[in-house]
């Protein structure tokens, strides 16, 4: 067990350096959705994130920003940011292999480091995370040739899986059984794993798909099932959307 935890940090340091090499200092900003609600989100200017040229803050940029570049301000991190992309719910921004900021404090922060939340390196890459509902989505590669991930679904501040279906990571389970139920994921590219408004459904592949076929498909925390919905493919794609707040977006 314990050299596979270790074959599984190195193949995520892996993953991090190479998304690095790949970015550089470039600026990579995310559009930031409306959420209703939160007073904080609720703005008439276009908020993007991107990793500073000094790679240790984050620049907030909206487009009616009087400065050239755009920049209404940049928040030091508490670790040095390798990525800035944000959350299913946007409200917060995903800017380590493990760790994350709340929006909320990038659009008030001062000259002291924000600090950065991480999830437990034994759950692996944190993928989505839900402060509303204290959730989250760490992947763990369990495979090279190809590489493919299973899913670790935890609250914050806990390593546990809560899910035991098939793409979940389970402790006790064999090294031919996991890489058997493992799934392949595009972190580069998306569609990323995301976790509904209301904090009862979770897609770890980061497709919405409900059909029986799906795989590993679309996760009811509440009943522990794999969810299954019957009818056309337009109206199961439909309701299957609406799962996640009618809103199928490439975050």
């Amino acid at each position: 067990m314990n050299a596979l935890r270790k074959l599984v940090g190195a193949l995520i340091r892996t993953s991090v350096l190479a998304l690095g090499s790949m970015t550089g200092t470039q600026a990579i900003a995310f559009p930031s959705p409306h959420i209703a609600g939160d007073a904080a989100l609720t703005t008439d200017q276009q908020i993007s994130y991107r990793v500073s040229a000094d790679g240790k803050s984050v620049d907030v940029l909206g487009q009616s920003a009087t400065a050239g570049d755009g920049r209404l301000s940049t928040c030091l991190l508490s670790a040095a940011p390798s990525r800035a992309r944000l959350s299913f719910d946007g409200l917060s921004l995903l800017v380590t292999s493990r760790g994350f900021v709340s929006v909320r404090a990038l659009r008030s922060c001062g000259k002291k480091p924000l600090p950065v939340r991480t999830i437990a390196e034994s759950a692996g890459m944190l993928e989505d995370v839900s402060l509303s509902h204290g959730l989250y989505i760490g992947l763990l590669p369990v495979s090279t040739q190809p590489l493919a991930y299973l899913a670790v679904v935890g609250t914050l501040g806990s390593a546990r899986n809560r899910v035991s279906l098939p793409g979940a990571y389970v402790d006790g389970r064999s090294d031919e059984e996991r890489q058997q139920q493992a799934f392949s994921y595009a972190d580069e590219t998306g569609p990323y794993a995301k976790i509904s408004r209301d904090g009862v459904y979770v897609s770890s592949s980061g497709e919405v798909d409900c059909s029986r076929d799906a795989y590993p498909g679309i996760w009811n925390l509440a009943t522990h099932q794999k969810v299954v919905l019957q009818g056309t493919n337009e109206a199961v794609q439909m309701s299957c959307a609406a799962l996640f707040d009618n809103a199928i977006r490439r975050r």
